[in-house]
C-alpha cells in the first residue's frame, strides 16, 4: 500500500456515527418474585425463562428497582449446571 493510499483512507473519526442496533431478544416479565428476588421472561415464543436478580447484570439506565411485571425486557442468555437462564436484562419500559 502506497503511501498515497494511506492518505486517502477515510479516517474512522470523520465516519458518522452508526445507530445502536439492539441485539436482545425481547420479552415481558411474566412473573416477578421481588422478596424472593426471581423471575421469568416470557419469550416470543411464548417460553419462560428464569432469572435471578443475583446473577443478573442490568445494561442501560434502568435497573432492578424499574423491574416489574409485565415489564418489556430485552435479555441475553446464559447456561449453568441447573440449565439456560438470563444473564443480562435491559428494561425498556
Amino acid at each position: 500500500m502506497s503511501s498515497d493510499d494511506d492518505n486517502n483512507a477515510e479516517n474512522p473519526e470523520d465516519a458518522p456515527e452508526a445507530p445502536l442496533v439492539e441485539k436482545f431478544p425481547r420479552g415481558r416479565v411474566q412473573r416477578f418474585f421481588p422478596q424472593s428476588r426471581y423471575g421469568f421472561i416470557k419469550d416470543r415464543n411464548g417460553r419462560d425463562v428464569y432469572f435471578n436478580l443475583d446473577e443478573v447484570r442490568f445494561v442501560g439506565e434502568k435497573d432492578q428497582r424499574s423491574l416489574r411485571e409485565g415489564a418489556e425486557v430485552g435479555y441475553d442468555l446464559g447456561w449453568t449446571s441447573h440449565g439456560e437462564h438470563v444473564v443480562k436484562i435491559k428494561i425498556y419500559d
